[in-house]
């Protein structure tokens, strides 16, 4: 078996994500011998039970997360009516109590936002984090966003207040897409 496994990848419930199904990915993974693998699809669980069956089915071990957008506060946008840009963020259930938190944030994130995004602040993120591993989520996520401006500091604040609310849980994202953003990124690293 692959020692290498995918933990973030986006199928076609992923709307304007990714056009790949759930048997396809599952297939692929198992043509590499991977024996687990991640569906974290952007902003929703929608896939979820067809994609742990069919990974079940096919003996590879189904990783269930989810790539969420977050805030710092969503009590300062409800009162503003400003638009406002969310960062991403993947989280991943490590347990139960992980899967349960990961459905409670991605159900909250529909509820308690304003806006046309389904969103979660980090108050929210703290109060579910037991049970879930975090990842940085590459050029959408919040630390690669202000690596890209040179704003390294506030990086680094970032990854601090990450660590905090998931302890050995949160991990630095890194993709290479070719994609000259995310190999700039890579330097400041």
């Amino acid at each position: 078996m692959s020692s290498f496994i995918h933990l973030n990848n986006h199928s076609d419930f992923s709307l304007l994500e990714s056009s790949q199904s759930i048997q396809s990915i599952i297939d692929r993974a198992k043509e590499l011998s991977m024996d687990s693998i991640a569906i974290t699809e952007k902003g929703n669980l929608f896939s979820m039970v067809s994609f742990y069956k069919y990974a079940k089915q096919k003996d590879i071990k189904p990783i269930i997360g989810c790539e969420i957008n977050i805030i710092n506060n969503l009590q300062s946008i409800k009162s503003s009516h400003k638009s406002i840009k969310p960062s991403s963020l993947v989280l991943l259930a490590k347990n139960n109590i992980g899967y349960l938190n990961l459905m409670k944030l991605v159900s909250l994130s529909y509820v308690q936002h304003t806006h046309h995004t389904p969103m979660i602040d980090k108050l929210l993120l703290q109060e579910f984090s037991s049970g879930l591993i975090a990842m940085s989520a590459g050029l959408n996520g919040e630390i690669m966003q202000n690596i890209l401006i040179n704003n390294l500091h506030q990086a680094k604040d970032i990854i601090c207040e990450y660590k905090n609310i998931f302890n050995d849980n949160f991990y630095l994202e890194i993709q290479n897409h070719n994609i000259k953003e995310e190999l700039e990124s890579h330097n400041s690293l």
